[in-house]
């Protein structure tokens, strides 16, 4: 069943991804992305700097997919800026979360993935309640199909999809960016 969990998670996420990359560009932001622009200008700056690095090593790992140690860098990145962030902050704190399992999955660590996309969904408990009548239909549906399906097919590992941060972070980058060449 722990399968399952995995392909539910994935599915769901993948079409809120979806979702986003279809908006168009002079649509009213959801509430959400308004959130985001808010926490932004109050967010401590190592917050900034943890989040703005491991999208920025995510946009490298998409380019360089085989290059693990990017990964492993982003994963510090997006734990660390976890660490410091609160359940209330809503839709960033999902996507770094998502992005986080996404990159577990790229490394094969499936079950930590699993922890995560669970914690994600978990805070939210309208959408763990939703996620847990989909699964018993899914779970349901399956042991009907499942059989004759995975007689024929072959098990493709997940892949997960990341979701980029709003439009709002391009300033933090460019100053997170600006911070780093001073120190250098």
């Amino acid at each position: 069943m722990k399968w399952v969990r995995y392909l539910l998670a994935g599915s769901f996420l993948a079409f809120n991804v979806h979702a986003d990359e279809l908006s168009e560009p002079n649509k009213t932001l959801p509430a959400g992305e308004v959130i985001h622009s808010q926490l932004a200008e109050n967010m401590p700056e190592a917050k900034i700097n943890a989040l703005v690095k491991a999208q920025k090593l995510i946009k490298e790992f998409k380019r360089s997919p085989a290059d693990k140690n990017l990964a492993q860098d982003a994963i510090v990145h997006l734990k660390q800026f976890l660490e410091l962030s609160k359940p209330e902050e809503g839709l960033l704190r999902k996507k770094a979360m998502n992005n986080l399992a996404v990159l577990l999955m790229r490394l094969k660590k499936y079950d930590e993935a699993y922890k995560w996309l669970s914690k994600s969904l978990n805070e939210e408990t309208w959408v763990a309640l939703t996620l847990a009548n989909l699964n018993q239909l899914y779970a349901y549906q399956a042991q009907q199909a499942y059989k004759e399906v995975f007689e024929k097919s072959v098990v493709q590992t997940p892949q997960g999809q990341f979701m980029d941060l709003p439009t709002e972070f391009n300033e933090l980058y460019k100053r997170v960016e600006s911070n780093e060449a001073k120190a250098n």
